[in-house]
């Protein structure tokens, strides 16, 4: 899966490393087609009103995305990132190389590590057990070893787990494929599921989508050499941080209007609204910056 094969009205997840720590942040896609390409748009990263920025002393950024529909999760690495300053407030994500899957299996596996108990096809009685973890198409559980012993291949292996989240209880029958101890006294049992009742999807998702919204403590980012400023206005200061929205244009060289801003003044001669240090000149019905280049309309 490429980058630019993401549904626009997706989140991903932009990780990276700064200062011997780990950060992961969610964005939204902005939903229009990117026009640079292999690339894809998203909302900034607003972190006590300020606008985060890529620069070199972020280490191995990489994006993750979740797809629900295959309960995947694809990453990609060596990406760029770019801040398109006022008045966009964008970011450009830009990557080449196709996704790989997080998970060395087919299907993404969830932790479910719950005590239960189980019934096994041709053998009498009922056994405990732990879910040790799930997929659409398999289960891993953990048994007793002398019941290992009892030549499980192949065997209907009949158990359930109750997730408190979404209040259901899962009714599993899973086919036993292989057996690998893991202690003198347990062994593992990788299972093929045959059904799940209710379906398994929902729970997965949800989980998955959980492990990947975990976002690092903001508070913890103390370097401010990676913002940008971003002051809210008067009337908003108490409001939650927000950024100028693109919006879609029928007509115009890139496809992108700002909203109104009062602060913003364009014209001959005038200071940069980017910068704060070079001067506008009219160009190709441009405003351009004579310091940073910036293109305004």
């Amino acid at each position: 899966m490429y980058l630019w094969e993401i549904p626009t009205n997706e989140s991903i997840v932009v990780s990276f490393d700064l200062n011997s720590k780990r950060y992961d942040f969610n964005t939204e896609l902005i939903p229009i087609k990117c026009r640079v390409p292999n690339s894809i748009y998203t909302e900034p990263i607003v972190v006590s009103g300020k606008i985060m920025r890529f620069s070199s002393m972020l280490r191995n950024i990489s994006i993750r995305y979740l797809n629900r529909r295959s309960g995947r999760t694809h990453t990609w690495d060596g990406v760029t990132i770019k801040y398109e300053q006022p008045p966009k407030n964008l970011y450009v994500i830009t990557c080449e190389k196709d996704s790989f899957q997080i998970n060395r299996r087919r299907a993404v596996r969830i932790p479910v590590n719950k005590k239960t108990e189980c019934k096994i096809s041709l053998l009498e009685g009922e056994y405990k057990c732990v879910i040790n973890d799930i997929s659409v198409t398999g289960i891993g559980i953990n048994i007793d070893v002398a019941l290992a012993n009892r030549n499980l291949f192949h065997r209907t292996i009949y158990t359930h787990f109750t997730d408190l989240t979404l209040k259901k209880t899962f009714h599993i029958a899973a086919r036993c494929l292989h057996c690998t101890p893991i202690d003198p006294k347990v062994v593992r049992c990788g299972c093929e599921i045959i059904s799940v009742d209710p379906p398994i999807n929902e729970y997965i998702n949800s989980r998955q989508i959980k492990n990947l919204a975990k976002a690092s403590q903001h508070e913890e980012i103390e370097e401010t050499d990676i913002f940008y400023e971003s002051e809210p206005s008067s009337e908003n200061s108490g409001e939650k941080d927000q950024t100028v929205q693109p919006v879609a244009e029928e007509d115009g060289m890139d496809g992108w209007t700002s909203k109104p801003d009062d602060q913003l003044i364009l014209g001959e001669g005038e200071l940069c609204p980017v910068c704060e240090k070079g001067r506008l000149h009219r160009s190709m019905g441009y405003f351009i910056c004579e310091n940073c280049g910036s293109m305004l309309d």
